[in-house]
Parts: C-alpha cells; sequence; structure tokens
C-alpha cells in the first residue's frame, strides 16, 4: 500500500498521498526536513496552502489528461451513418452456449432513425427500438 500510495500517478502528477495529507509521504529512507522555528499558526497557513495548491494542480492534471484521452479516442473511431431501409445485425444478448451460439442476430431492416442514436428495426412484423451500439451493419460479400 505505501508503494501505491507515495508514487507519482501519470494523470493527477502527485502521489495520492499527497493530495490527501498536503506533503510527500516519509518513506523509511527519506531525509526529513528540518521544521525548527516554525510557528504552528504559519505551519497551518502554509499547509493549507500547499494542500489546496496540490489539488487545483491535480484538478488541472485531470482535465487535461481527460482533453488528451477524447483526443486519442476520437482518432481511432468513425461513427456509422445508418440510413432507413439499411440491413443490420443485431447483438445478441441471450447468448446460452458462448463459444457456439452466434454474438449477431439478423440482418434486419431500418424503418425509422430516431434522433438520440437510436433505430426502430422490423422484427417479426414488430417495431422494435434498438440503440445504434447494439447493430452493426450488414455487408453483402
Amino acid at each position: 500500500m505505501l508503494a501505491y500510495n507515495s508514487a507519482i500517478h501519470s494523470t493527477t502528477h502527485f502521489s495520492p498521498y499527497e493530495l490527501v495529507f498536503g506533503t510527500k509521504p516519509y518513506v523509511p529512507d527519506s531525509v526529513y526536513e528540518e521544521t525548527a522555528g516554525v510557528t504552528y499558526p504559519d505551519y497551518v497557513r502554509v499547509f493549507q496552502n500547499r494542500l489546496k495548491y496540490c489539488r487545483t494542480k491535480a484538478i488541472e492534471h485531470i482535465q487535461k489528461s481527460k482533453v488528451n484521452s477524447k483526443a486519442y479516442y476520437d482518432t481511432r473511431t468513425r461513427p456509422i451513418k445508418y440510413k432507413v431501409g439499411d440491413l443490420v445485425y443485431l447483438k445478441n444478448h441471450l447468448r446460452l452456449r458462448k463459444a457456439l451460439s452466434p454474438i449477431w442476430k439478423g440482418p434486419y431492416k431500418i424503418i425509422k432513425i430516431h434522433g438520440n442514436n437510436t433505430a426502430s428495426l422490423l422484427i417479426n412484423r414488430r417495431h422494435v427500438k434498438h440503440h445504434f451500439d447494439e447493430m452493426k451493419l450488414h455487408t453483402s460479400a
């Protein structure tokens, strides 16, 4: 636990110990700083300022990391544009035997596209609404 709490994380650029307690962790081989001549009110003020600084910097680093992660993810993904009349496969969530059951069911025809990344499919003469994440475009070979 000491190794995890004292290691600097790549996202926050701080160790969890430092974010909670406001100081660097005291590990057995570290040299202690002398705090002679520091009054208690001065120590509390410096401690609170250091803790506030660490946490605001950690929040900035986390937000920057989120932006970088999103940019990296967006470079590798392309949204699929479905149209009315397309044939799609639907993800099979009721797979009894994982190795032998098919992953996808269909193909089914798209009847209507809704604005919230969902579409109505014609399944057994019924209109069933499904999210785009559960569909895969049918490509005729």
